[in-house]
């Protein structure tokens, strides 16, 4: 089991592995320009060649692909999937044709042919693809987008689809993701008229500056592009990034090189403090000054020196209020013309006294305006004032300020931005609020909300407040209460407006702005709403949802009877989302596809399921609520490529099936499992694999067999398919029997009788119902071939044998014996499959026989031997498995044991535990014990005499066979090992040894990492500060491993942890209290008479401690850690005081907004 050993190398600190490769970063640059069916665009392909070089210089691998076709395009992201696997960062750019429908991105190829949104999977590539090659492959995942210019064939598409006019959807970012779109979600980009477009322009003239971090990179491109553009053009970002990402890093310090050349530089006291003064007395930096403090804070300049830092921070950096008063107040002027001259500047005024990060904006029909203050960023305000204004006012708002930052009128007007989060319906989720700041959308009852007991409901003011009610009496009840909670804010006291519903029950109506309750009184919950078209003339409305559909049907299934038709209209009404509804024209029948996660993945499940099933080609009736067939009760009909597939096997290519079937442990590793093996499939959407067969033929068999006895769909739905033979898939053939030919036997006197082949095997029945009872022609024909692969083994052997396979009575079950050992015969127990049986049977008998066995008998079906005779022996991978314990990697267990709350929640128990397993299949746990030991003695005297120690805290030790609780050492090598349950103890052991003294290693008993630190003055000090490094570092207190030379305990995981004291602290600062530092650094010893607002961070790892000040307390925080932080370290600094006040045990790692 591999386990982190993190060490410090810095000056006296011993290191282990410093030399490691570079971190790798994997780009894929995409342009797309001379298009057959679109537009030409003039730039992109400069953009990309642009880009590519631009990200070659900061030490990216790039693919550069320039004008693909789709299927040039896929293969390049799915290139991009695997280099991005264990890199530092994976970043995908596209400049070119993109459109938005049905909510979802699609980038356009330079050939896509698009006449109608059914055509979009076919023709273009969703960006969900591209997302999804890459989450998680690497530590930060880069997305750019200059793909949001106009829809190049928007005139074509007028179907009843959700389809923009323009611009590209917002998309929500995995852990670890940063996306930034070159202009803001629903707007369209421009191309520009210069060598490049305007958002990549802005962005080649930042991303090789260093020290900027991708997100502030964004801040600058999205100014630039917006004077370029004159704010016509907005770039914007969705990041969901854990940490900070530098394409290129800045060097460590801050200070100038003077300084620190000074710094470096040995003199006599006096002349070392007038050198350094003299150095900085001129400069306009802050840093340099508190440079200077930090290390002669009693000097000769200290005061003047303190005098500068004032006279600095009073320097002004913002442009004086008059100027904003009056550029706000002429801005006014515009964007509300009927206001008088005096409102306008008294509006003004009150705005340039507010709080940052602050905004303002307007609704133009009306003059009125909303404004927002005190937001974590200038970002976040300009957002939250045009989502407030436009749910106020109703309308879109145009932005006149952000911050001390006045609008420009373009064209004598300012343009107004439609918000996608106020217009958004449907489940509710917190991150699609609008205008609310942080902290109320972490609220618990909000954060929670989608959980709460109904009926519930949530109102909302555009003041960002938003109100809970759950577990009301009734529907209308909760709309009622939420409604007037929030009506009732004393907060508020009745200003600024009404509010309004935000949800019912799960589902957002804000976009209908209702006031009052939506359920009726005495009605049931409100069903789900959606928005509805403009008002048009009663004659012209057209009839609801169910009778549309019916119509429909009418005319497209005619040949069906009326009760046939109606029966499908009900049912698919009543089908939960997203769903689609499809018909096969040559058998009048439907086929229909529910709950599935996009409506794009339901119209495809559903052309994909009724292809499949009606062996031809099938058109759309409907996705969710909308009918697609035209008034003639015709539908385009689509031939789906993944039914057409018959390559090699590729999760992908199976049509019709979930994301968690696709994503699946055995779908994803099938084509790499040695030995027979095949799938089977359903049109419902189902896949059953079978690896590691006795033959080609039975792999075959077994997967039908799987897939048509399938207790679940009890018969329904028609038979099943034989999609792969081995790795070759064969379902255009639409085979319902085994594609390979059965081995026969070989004739003889001898020979016993063939076995009858049947594609499913009957359900298990009693061993009176077998051929011949119990005692007659089966059990001789199965004790014949026992025989024949054992033919030393006596016959009451062979008979006991088979008499405990006929015996079993379970869903089913598998017979393997052993060649070598024939005295061995092992039936499975407990499977409810036949692959479960066959495995469980396998690795029981060469668990048993010590050497791989071969499969006899599954159900009622008798193996045969190859022509050869010689019968294919298994080796069973997971009787050997030595990682972290999985559930699924036990052996002899069938799926209800390892589904068994603590089996598969043992990697989460706590230490210190154990798990023992019996060859029956039986695993038996233990945890929270006093000590490892106890915990190993514990689960095997619970198995019984028969066990093994199958797990050793979170190790897997089966592959050792021990049947008693392991031995304790006494050497550092002999702990490590017994607690990691490997042998990479003596490694880390030999390392430390050679660390100087004095030195100390600890433990962290929950994950194995240790943590060591030498060089150190003395013994004390060494377990002191090193205990408190872990602490800080993994947020839980340590275990003493060893100190110096000395072994301080044998058995880490039942060991009693130190709390650190100074790591807990958290009263008024004080020097001594601080960890790490038993020999203060002159930062530390400086901080006290540092002026207010101040901040100090610290790093376990390094160590290191830095210092700020600055004109608020959280510029403080952010100067200190961003001084603190160092671009070549992994980890991360914490903020240890904000000023005077000490906040360590809060771990924050980020300013305070």
């Amino acid at each position: 089991m591999t386990r982190l050993l993190i060490a410090i190398w810095l000056a006296s600190f011993w290191a282990v592995g410093a030399c490691q490769a570079a971190p790798r970063r994997v780009a894929l640059v995409v342009g797309a320009s001379n298009y057959a069916h679109a537009a030409t665009l003039a730039h992109t392909l400069d953009d990309a060649r642009g880009v590519a070089t631009a990200l070659e210089h900061l030490g990216f691998e790039v693919d550069l692909v320039l004008d693909p076709d789709r299927a040039g395009l896929e293969g390049a992201v799915r290139r991009l999937g695997k280099r991005a696997l264990g890199a530092e960062a994976s970043l995908f750019y596209y400049s070119g044709h993109a459109l938005e429908a049905g909510g979802a991105n699609w980038i356009v190829p330079v050939g896509a042919d698009v006449t109608s949104d059914l055509d979009l999977r076919f023709e273009t590539l969703d960006l969900g693809a591209v997302l999804e090659q890459t989450k998680g492959s690497a530590q930060v995942s880069l997305v750019f987008l200059d793909a949001c210019r106009d829809d190049p064939f928007k005139i074509r598409l007028t179907t009843t689809r959700d389809l923009t006019r323009g611009g590209l959807a917002q998309v929500n970012a995995a852990v670890g993701t940063y996306i930034a779109f070159a202009t803001a979600p629903g707007m369209v980009a421009q191309d520009g008229s210069g060598v490049h477009s305007p958002f990549t322009g802005a962005l080649l003239k930042h991303i090789e500056t260093p020290g900027i971090e991708v997100r502030t990179l964004l801040s600058m491109v999205r100014r630039d592009v917006r004077e370029a553009t004159n704010g016509v053009q907005i770039p914007w970002d969705v990041s969901s990034l854990e940490g900070e990402f530098y394409f290129k890093p800045a060097k460590p310090d801050a200070i100038s090189d003077q300084v620190a050349k000074t710094l470096q530089t040995p003199a006599p006291q006096i002349d070392a403090d007038a050198l350094f003064w003299d150095s900085v007395r001129n400069s306009k930096n802050p840093a340099d000054i508190n440079a200077y403090l930090a290390k002669f804070p009693n000097g000769v300049f200290a005061e003047l020196a303190r005098n500068r830092l004032a006279e600095l921070r009073a320097t002004p950096t913002v442009a004086p209020a008059a100027p904003l008063n009056a550029a706000l107040a002429a801005a006014l002027a515009i964007s509300s013309p009927k206001e008088t001259q005096k409102s306008h500047e008294e509006l003004a005024a009150s705005y340039s006294g507010a709080p940052s990060h602050k905004a303002i904006a307007s609704y133009l029909p009306t003059g009125g305006t909303f404004r927002v203050t005190g937001r974590i960023s200038g970002d976040e305000a300009e957002e939250d004032a045009l989502e407030a204004c436009q749910i106020y006012f109703g309308g879109p708002c145009a932005l006149l300020a952000v911050d001390e930052a006045v609008r420009e009128a373009n064209g004598g007007s300012f343009p107004s931005l439609d918000m996608m989060r106020v217009r958004y319906v449907g489940i509710y989720d917190p991150s699609h609020i609008p205008s609310v700041k942080l902290a109320l959308r972490q609220r618990s009852d909000v954060a929670n909300y989608w959980q709460a007991p109904s009926p519930k409901a949530m109102a909302y003011h555009p003041a960002g407040n938003l109100f809970v009610v759950s577990a009301a009496p009734t529907q209308n009840a909760a709309e009622q209460r939420a409604l007037a909670d929030c009506n009732s804010d004393p907060a508020r006291n009745g200003r600024d407006g009404p509010c309004y519903l935000y949800a019912v029950n799960n589902d957002v109506v804000l976009a209908r702005r209702s006031k009052e309750p939506i359920t009726p009184a005495a009605g049931p919950s409100a069903p789900p709403w959606r928005p509805t078209p403009p008002p048009i003339p009663e004659a012209a409305k057209p009839p609801p949802f169910p009778e549309s559909l019916a119509a429909q049907l009418d005319k497209i299934l005619s040949a069906l009877p009326a009760t046939a038709r109606d029966n499908i209209t009900k049912t698919y009404v009543a089908a939960g989302q997203h769903k689609a509804l499809a018909y096969n024209v040559q058998s009048s029948g439907s086929w229909r596809a529910t709950a599935w996660p996009t409506p794009s993945e339901a119209e495809d499940a559903a052309l994909e399921g009724c292809e499949a099933y009606f062996a031809g080609a099938c058109g759309l009736i409907a996705v969710d609520e909308s009918v697609l067939a035209t008034t003639d009760g015709t539908s385009a009909i689509h031939s789906m490529p993944r039914n057409r597939y018959a390559g090699i096997f590729d999760p992908e290519q199976i049509p019709g099936i979930m994301p968690a079937i696709r994503h699946r442990a055995d779908v994803q590793s099938y084509a790499a499992a040695a030995g027979a093996k095949a799938a089977a499939y359903h049109p419902w959407g189902q896949i059953y694999l079978v690896t590691r067969a006795h033959s080609q033929n039975s792999a075959e068999a077994d997967a039908l067999a799987a897939c048509n006895g399938d207790p679940a769909r009890k018969g329904q739905g028609g038979p099943c398919y034989l999609y792969a033979s081995a790795d070759q898939v064969v379902l255009p053939k639409r085979l319902r029997l085994p594609l390979t030919q059965p081995v026969e036997e070989t004739p003889g006197p001898s020979a016993p009788p063939k076995p009858v082949a049947v594609a499913a095997p009957p359900p298990p029945v009693a061993p009176a119902m077998l051929p011949g009872g119990p005692f007659g022609a089966f059990k001789n024909r199965l004790s014949a071939q026992l025989g024949s692969i054992a033919p030393g083994a006596p016959r009451p052997t062979l008979e006991a044998g088979a008499d405990a396979y006929i015996g079993r009575n379970d869903a089913h079950k598998a017979l393997a014996a052993s060649p070598g050992a024939p005295w061995i015969i092992a039936p499975s127990i407990g499977a409810t499959t036949v692959p479960e049986a066959q495995i469980l049977a396998l690795e029981r008998c060469q668990f048993l026989s010590g050497q791989p066995c071969t499969l006899v008998a599954t159900d009622i079906t008798i193996f045969s031997p190859p022509a050869d005779g010689k019968w294919p022996l298994r080796d069973m991978a997971r009787l050997a498995y030595a990682g972290d314990f999985d559930p699924w990697q036990v052996p002899f267990t069938p799926f209800s044991v390892r589904d068994r709350r603590d089996v598969s929640g043992y990697i989460l128990a706590p230490v210190p535990k154990a798990a023992a397993l019996d060859v029956a299949g039986n695993i038996f746990v233990i945890s929270g014990s006093r000590s490892q030991k106890e915990a190993e003695q514990q689960a095997l005297a619970s198995c019984g005499p028969a066990c093994y120690l199958y797990a050793a805290g979170a190790a897997v030790i089966f592959p050792q066979r021990l049947k008693q609780a392991r031995a304790i050492g006494n050497s550092l090598a002999d702990v490590l090992s017994y607690a990691w349950a490997n042998a990479e103890g003596a490694k880390t052991a030999e390392g430390f040894g050679n660390g100087r003294l004095h030195k100390a290693i600890v433990f962290l008993p929950e994950s194995g990492r240790v943590f060591s630190w030498p060089g150190l003055p003395t013994m004390d000090m060494a377990e002191q500060l090193t205990l408190e490094a872990c602490q800080i570092m993994y947020n839980s207190p340590c275990v003493t491993l060893a100190v110096d030379n000395r072994l301080v305990t044998g058995d880490p995981a039942g060991e009693q942890r130190r709390r650190m004291p100074r790591v807990d602290y958290q009263g008024e600062y004080r020097s001594a209290m601080v960890p790490l530092f038993n020999t203060p650094p002159n930062d530390l010893a400086s901080y006290a008479g540092l002026p207010e607002p101040k901040a100090m961070a610290v790093r376990p790892l390094g160590p290191r401690l830095k210092t700020a000040t600055g004109r608020t307390l959280a510029e403080a925080e952010g100067q200190a850690l961003a001084a603190c932080n160092e671009a070549d370290s992994p980890f991360p600094c914490f903020l240890y005081a904000a000023n005077r006040k000490v906040i360590l045990p809060q771990r924050r790692t980020e300013a305070e907004p």
